[in-house]
């Protein structure tokens, strides 16, 4: 019957599902029933891949076949649809059933319960209302629908799956009032790409935001996150425009870079349910000034996870017990930081290129960390560990005692033009002086020294730098310095930048030598004076 195949439903004798077409007509319309043999069947549902690939075919009414429950899986995928006329007995819209074909019309019937995964990916729909009875919404059943602009959600959806709107480059608007008790999802990467997404109120009784869930959602300005939310995922705002953040205390997890490369982002409060700031959870934030800490709760501070943003000072709150590496690194604006008592651990390089840096203070009464003059020392004042970049002194002597220069110690400290090694330091970290263009003399009085590479590339940007070595070391080797360094060796010659005890020591001496010879030159005078 007009090129339409049918088959009977189970071990039903008057129940058919449509199942092929082999018409070659641009519009068809699908009856309530069909007659076969002088006998009327009723059509119930369109069969998984009934109309797949079928390019020719732009228009489907199926607004008189009042008794279609379903439409199967891909049952239209890839055809030429472009305006569909739902039955409005429909229930059930299988996986993939539109997904690639060219619909650009629909109006969901009411009585809808369920959209299949895929079913509508890659059309180019542009509005989405969806009925009152809709339950369940399948993984990614909108995603790539780049013509997508407005969503109303079914009250009756609980949970948002898997990338279901990801990759809609035109929505702006999406409303969800979630009805009942039940207590709500959003999964990963549901709006993931949609960058012209300009508001979504998460409904209260939200437990959960999926990974990348809001990622590159670059518009979207404001988001409040209810106090019922526990977890957040990894990436789950990240590269969006939210400019302020506040966890409620309900927030237990926080996923690796959770908010990572927000470029508006000014603000952050976070909550005492937070016992780790994970990797990268505000990196790349090149905006954020403020960060609002917990009066406890937190415990670690994760790798990179205030790197490059627009701190201008910080202050880890006493409980912090780890700081990882480069949790602070890149920051052009950070001039001050505090540490807690608490803190046992902190990772490499945590400071590295922070070129504002003035000070760097360690709580009163730690064990681990101590701060001389603004400069950064750990294990018992043995490991010199951060210099700040922007001290304005021209010449550093390293106190006796230290026996290692941590990597990027000193990085593009650019005010410095002597540093003073003394004798104790037997190894200097990889980068330790990078970028200190400045520098013109290096006194090393050590006998036994590693110098890793790149300890001593004092170029900045490329910029040639003469430095003269004094030291009774043989030559380092080359992989030490960087691009455009020329350097020259002096013995060491005990040419130290001397401590105020060494010039009293040594002005002490001269006094007594001075004594001495006026007293030798008294008793020759008398001598002569008697003869």
């Amino acid at each position: 019957s007009g090129g339409f195949q049918y088959e009977t439903v189970g071990s039903s004798t008057t129940n058919v599902t449509v199942v092929g077409w082999e018409g070659d007509s641009s519009e068809i319309t699908i009856s309530d029933t069909v007659n076969y043999n002088n006998r009327t069947y009723t059509i119930i549902s369109i069969s998984a891949e009934a109309f797949k690939d079928k390019a020719n075919l732009t228009t489907v009414d199926m607004s008189r076949a009042t008794h279609i429950e379903s439409i199967g899986a891909n049952a239209f995928s890839g055809s030429g649809v472009t305006t569909v006329t739902f039955p409005s007995s429909l229930e059930t819209i299988g996986a993939g059933a539109f997904a690639g074909s060219k619909l650009s019309t629909i109006n969901l019937p009411d009585a809808l319960v369920t959209i299949g995964a895929n079913a509508f990916e890659g059309t180019a729909i542009t509005s989405v209302s969806m009925g009152s009875h809709v339950t369940s919404l399948g993984d990614s059943a909108f995603s790539g629908c780049t013509s997508l602009e407005e969503v109303t959600i079914s009250p009756g959806v609980r949970n948002l799956g898997e990338s279901v709107f990801s990759g809609c480059t035109s929505l702006k608007t999406v409303t969800w009032a979630p009805t009942g008790t039940n207590n709500h999802t959003i999964g990963d990467s549901v709006f993931s790409g949609c960058s012209v997404l300009e508001s979504f109120v998460i409904p209260d009784r939200t437990t959960s935001i999926g990974d990348s869930a809001f990622s590159g959602c670059t518009v979207l300005r404001d988001i409040a996150i209810p106090d019922t939310v526990r977890t957040i995922g990894a990436n789950a705002f990240s590269a969006s425009g939210v400019r302020t953040v506040e966890l409620p205390d309900s927030v237990t997890s926080l996923g690796d870079s959770a908010f990572s490369d927000c470029r508006s982002l000014t603000e952050v409060t976070l909550s005492t349910g937070i016992d780790d700031i994970p990797a990268g959870a505000f990196s790349g934030c090149t905006s954020l000034s403020k960060v609002n800490f917990a009066e406890d709760g937190l415990e670690t501070v994760g790798t990179g996870a205030f790197q490059s943003t627009g701190l201008t000072a910080i202050s880890f709150p006493e409980g912090v017990t780890a700081i990882g590496d480069s949790a602070l690194a890149d920051c052009p604006s950070l001039a001050s930081v505090t540490l807690p008592v608490s803190l046992r651990t902190l990772g490499d390089r945590v400071m590295e290129s922070c070129p504002s840096l003035t000070t760097i203070n360690v709580a009163e009464g730690s064990t681990a960390f101590s701060s001389v003059d603004g400069v950064l020392f750990g294990n018992g004042g043995n490991v010199l560990l951060k210099y700040p970049a922007a001290s304005t002194a021209t010449s550093y002597e390293v106190p006796e005692g230290v026996t290692s220069i941590s990597a990027a110690a000193f990085d593009h400290s650019l005010n410095l033009t002597m540093v003073d090694i003394p004798a104790s330091v037997t190894a200097i970290g990889e980068g330790a002086f990078a970028g200190c263009s400045g520098i013109r003399e290096i006194l090393i009085a050590s006998t036994e020294l590693t110098v890793a590479d790149g300890a001593f590339d004092l170029s900045d940007g490329g910029e040639p730098v003469s430095v003269e070595i004094f030291t009774d070391l043989e030559p380092f080797a080359e992989s030490a310095f960087g691009d455009g360094v020329t350097v020259t060796y002096d013995e060491y010659k005990n040419y130290g930048i001397r401590s105020t005890d060494e010039l009293l020591g040594d002005a002490l001496i001269w006094v007594v030598v001075a004594i001495v010879l006026g007293i030798i030159f008294l008793a020759i005078s008398v001598r002569k004076i008697k003869a």
